[in-house]
């Protein structure tokens, strides 16, 4: 399962499944991440990436798509190292550290295999490192 709140990106994404030969194992969600309910323990995988919502957001959303995690399996967040420029545009408290990401994860449910900055080639906007959370459900 897919999930943009932007039809651009879920099109361009099962362009990509088609190209993979995946057109029948993919299914594309349109939905707002703010308010969308995932279904419980029905994934192995559960990835987000370059989500920057606001603090009080994402204190509820980390656990709310964590619990989306099938015994097993595995949450993989992904988010852009702190840059002072982005934060003046929008907002400090958009910036989670993996740290803060991990620490909303229950240590009773969570094996945190992964919880830190992580560098990388810079990107056109300038971005060389990201903060990056995997942990594996038990």
């Amino acid at each position: 399962t897919g999930l943009d709140w932007a039809q651009t990106a879920l099109d361009r994404a099962a362009v990509h499944a088609a190209d993979a030969g995946l057109t029948d194992r993919v299914s594309w969600l349109q939905a707002d991440i703010a308010v969308w309910q995932p279904p419980p323990a029905a994934f192995d995988l559960v990835t987000a990436h370059f989500l920057h919502p606001e603090a009080a957001l994402r204190r509820e959303l980390v656990p709310r798509l964590a619990s989306a995690v099938a015994p097993g399996g595995t949450f993989l967040w992904v988010g852009h190292a702190h840059d002072a420029e982005r934060a003046a545009m929008w907002g400090e408290d958009r910036f989670a550290s993996a740290a803060d990401v991990a620490a909303q994860l229950d240590p009773q449910e969570w094996d945190v295999e992964v919880a830190g900055l992580r560098p990388r080639p810079a990107d056109a906007h300038g971005h060389h490192a990201d903060e990056v959370v995997r942990a594996r459900r038990r």
